[in-house]
């Protein structure tokens, strides 16, 4: 049996949610992060390679 997966959402939504949820213990954080899966591509703007590091 196959599990449905949730639509993926951007870094700024899963970030103000989870802000939302008030209380960081583990028992809450994560199931909000099991059930809201990144969209990948709004990762872009914080991944970058730098030979200068």
């Amino acid at each position: 049996m196959s599990e449905k997966s949730s639509p993926r959402v951007g870094i700024e939504e899963f970030l103000k949610d989870l802000q939302a949820l008030g209380d960081f213990g583990s028992e809450f954080v994560f199931p909000y992060i099991k059930d809201h899966p990144l969209e990948a591509e709004s990762l872009r703007p914080f991944l970058f390679f730098s030979s200068t590091y």
